[in-house]
């Protein structure tokens, strides 16, 4: 959510939560009753199995979305600023948002 508000680095999103503690809280119903820090933040993003959750995301879509002869999809992808990883080398790890539009062409 914080990211939506352009808020990308992780004190930026810990100020975020803090700010929307009450609400977070009880969304969340965290166990501890605070809001993560930045520390949690970054350790969470940096510990996220995002290849798990893209092969959740494609079984799921297949469910919802079946692809048909004469049918597009538009791909549109944005890399959230401050989560590349790993700078000197030529694979480049950082968090991204995937957007996809589903139309059928006759």
């Amino acid at each position: 959510m914080s990211i939506l508000q352009n808020k990308h680095k992780y004190r930026e999103i810990e100020r975020f939560c803090n700010l929307n503690k009450e609400v977070l809280l009880s969304k969340f119903g965290f166990k501890n009753k605070k809001v993560p820090s930045n520390m949690s933040i970054c350790a969470f993003i940096l510990s996220t199995d995002f290849a798990s959750i893209q092969k959740a995301f494609h079984k799921w879509t297949q469910n919802y979305v079946p692809i048909e002869t004469n049918e597009w999809i538009s791909i549109d992808g944005k890399s959230i600023r401050s989560t590349a990883s790993d700078y000197s080398i030529e694979y480049q790890n950082f968090v991204s948002i995937v957007s996809l539009f589903h139309s059928k062409r006759e």
